[in-house]
């Protein structure tokens, strides 16, 4: 399955391709990693809520579908499948209003992708690294009807009521990288070299959402 932003996922849903074509779905959270203790290398994570995030998605906490994922809980350094994974997940469940997952890591003295691991474990450890992603596949789903959250936009907030967890990421940036396209500071846009300010902020972002509007509708063509 290949994993896309929100803003992606979105796209695709408004011309209904997103199911058809298998598309799941990228969601960071930023949450300190807990200590457990007793047990040896292994940190747990907070990797949803269901609160709304700044894509202006919820996803339901009681959606959760995790039977797939517990028969291989591989946890991905970045969402990579190309990399060796740098852990394995246990004790993935709902704790109150979040989904948690405890992550044992590889040991460091393994030949291949142990020192990898334990750079990571040792950062998350550190409280260098804060942030997990989920990747799932939505299942049951409706865009929001508040226009607070979006309602009369191109990309709208989403409730995510069911989903299937396909897997988890330790990531860097808990933030989707397509936030970086409305900055609030001034900066050439790549077409025109004009400038970004205070002024035409809103005009950019709505630039930038017809210039990723049609480079996904580009590359699916």
């Amino acid at each position: 399955m290949q994993l896309v932003s929100a803003r992606a996922w979105k796209a695709l849903a408004k011309t209904k391709t997103a199911q058809a074509l298998g598309f799941g779905i990228r969601k960071q959270m930023l949450a300190p990693a807990e200590p457990i203790r007793g047990v040896l290398r292994s940190l747990r994570f907070t990797i949803s809520t269901g609160c709304c995030d700044r894509e202006n998605d919820m996803i339901s906490v009681a959606g959760w579908d995790l039977a797939n994922f517990t028969r291989n809980p591989v946890v991905l350094w970045g969402h990579d499948t190309s990399l060796l994974p740098i852990g394995r997940a246990f004790d993935v469940g709902l704790d109150g209003d979040a989904l948690k997952a405890s992550v044992e890591f590889i040991p460091a003295d393994l030949p291949e992708g142990g020192a990898f691991a334990e750079s990571v474990y040792r950062l998350a450890q550190e409280g260098f690294l804060h942030a997990t992603s989920v990747g799932f596949r939505p299942t049951k789903w409706d865009f929001t009807t508040d226009p607070a959250r979006g309602a009369d936009d191109w990309f709208p907030g989403i409730d995510f009521q069911a989903q299937e967890l396909v897997e988890f990421s330790v990531v860097t940036v808990p933030a989707n990288p397509e936030a970086l396209i409305e900055p609030a500071i001034a900066m050439p846009q790549p077409e025109s070299g004009e400038e970004i300010t205070g002024f035409n902020e809103e005009q950019a972002r709505a630039r930038a959402r017809r210039r990723r509007a049609l480079q996904l509708a580009q590359a699916m063509g």
